[in-house]
Order: C-alpha cells, then structure tokens, then sequence
C-alpha cells in the first residue's frame, strides 16, 4: 500500500497552504511537524479527500482517491484537531451511533466497541455523558472513533491536545501497537510525541517539505552545530539575536543556552549531540524564540 502526493497543492487567496508537495507515504508512522499555520491540518484535509487540490492528485496505488469513494473511506480512520459530538451521548452510544454511520456490521458493533473503549481507558465511564467528560476523555473518544473500522490509513491531527502525561504514554502505546501494516500520518507541534513513535518525520513550513528522513539522520544533518552554555541575562539577549535557540533555562542567577551554531560555536561553549527538538527549530522555527 502507498498513498502517493503528486504536486500537491492548495492555496487560500494569496496563501498557500500546500506547496507543490512530492511524496510517497508507504506503512508505518509518518510524524508531521511544524508550527501552527504550516500547513498541516490543510494536508492532513487533501489526504483524506475532504478538500479538493487546486493542483495535482493523492494517489493510493496509483488510483487517485478523489474517484475511489466509499472505497477510500473504508479503510481510512481519521482524527480531526476538534472532535464533534453531541454532548447529551455517552461514550459508549457515540461510538455505536458512528459505528452504524461508518457500515460496520451490526454483530460486530458491541463487541468492538467494548474493546476500543478499554483500549482507551473509558471502558468504566462508558455511561458518562460526553458533555460531562474532560477535553482529555473526549479526545481519547474521539481517537476511539478513528479506530472503528480498523484503518489501513489512520491519519491523527494533534491527537494527544489535552491529555496528561500518562493519557499520552497510554496514546504512543497503542499507536506503536497499531502501526504494523498500517499507514499512521500524526501531525503535531510535540516534538516529543514524534521523537516517541514516529519512524519517519517530515518538517513542514509554509506549506513546504523542509526535511523528510528518520530521526536519526535529521539529527545527524546537525551534528557539530548544536552547544550549551550558561551565560548572564545580558549576554543570553545578545544570543538571542545571533543564534536560533532550542531551549532556555534559569540556573540561579545565569541563564542556560542551548544554541544552533551552524556557522561558529562561541568559545565558552560546549558542543552536543542534537536532538529533534533541535532540528524543529533549525528547520520550522523562528529566527528568534
């Protein structure tokens, strides 16, 4: 199976969104980062035909989406960035009713639901009603949904927004579990989330690929550009403006660096091995942080 972006493109009045994107996305977890505005969510729209392209196709085997239907939905699961619901359901009675919307065959519904419902942890507050449920357990219902007919395709955008650190170890679990023979597109702005799963990430800005491999070789791209240093206040300012920063932290009264020094480390540094987090700011963040 490969889903295929043949210039791929989409654009918003004088803004584009997607940028002529070239792409083959084969099984496994794809990590899609970069800042809000990236163009993100609007990819993530195209790759499950709910937008049309202003240019160029996404093809599944060779077969542009846009003409395969019904048959391109059975097998595609799909997490928006805001989950809707009717707040007087239960989560239980949610995922049934979305079970019959997506054709699933009336023996296999309870059955299926039950253990989505455990997969996610709700199985014992399957009677709640979603309008008294925590953002967190709506959206762990919401990735439920995304599994109900057990996608060949499952496309996340911004899955773990609103779940505590443990909601989110349980998330990348059961994602690694689900990745054999499946194509997992999870788009984020949480390095960490794709630092966890992802087997490969790809870097988006502007709605441009600015970097597309594992997350080793991102890294290694950096190696000998990436230094710590602890400085004063008034010399971490004068950083700022010279140098793209991955991280700041107060130790006492100096203020801990960690710098993107493509060109020359600063004698008082010391390098370090670079880390994805240091690659989302070389290539989508800001020249100042």
């Amino acid at each position: 199976m490969k889903l295929t972006l043949c210039n791929l493109t989409k654009t918003y009045g004088r803004k584009t969104a997607v940028d002529h994107l070239d792409l083959d996305l084969t099984p496994g977890i794809w990590g899609l980062l970069g800042p809000n505005g990236a163009g993100k969510t609007t990819l993530l729209r195209l790759l499950c035909d709910l937008l049309r392209p202003d240019e160029g196709a996404v093809l599944l085997d060779g077969e542009n989406i846009r003409n395969m239907g019904e048959e391109y939905r059975s097998i595609l699961g799909y997490l928006p960035q805001k989950v809707g619901f009717y707040p007087w359901f239960t989560a239980e009675k949610y995922l049934r009713y979305l079970s019959v919307l997506k054709g699933i065959p009336a023996g296999e519904i309870p059955g299926r639901v039950e253990v989505l419902l455990q997969q996610v942890g709700l199985y014992d507050q399957r009677k709640k009603r979603l309008g008294a449920c925590s953002g967190g357990m709506v959206q762990r219902v919401g990735i439920a949904q995304a599994l109900l007919n057990d996608p060949k395709i499952l496309i996340l955008d911004e899955p773990t927004a609103g779940l505590d650190p443990q909601e989110r170890i349980r998330f990348r679990s059961m994602i690694a579990g689900l990745a054999k023979d499946r194509l997992v597109i999870l788009s984020t702005h949480i390095v960490s989330d794709v630092e966890h799963l992802a087997t490969q990430v790809i870097m988006l800005r502007e709605g441009s690929i600015q970097a597309r491999d594992t997350t080793e070789a991102i890294c290694r791209r950096l190696q000998g550009q990436v230094c710590t240093c602890t400085v004063s206040a008034d010399e971490a300012e004068h950083m700022r403006a010279r140098y793209k920063i991955s991280n700041m932290q107060p130790v006492g009264e100096k203020i801990s660096l960690r710098l993107l020094c493509p060109d020359d480390i600063p004698a008082e540094a010391v390098p370090v091995d670079p880390c994805l987090e240091d690659a989302y700011v070389a290539y989508c963040g800001r020249e100042e942080l």
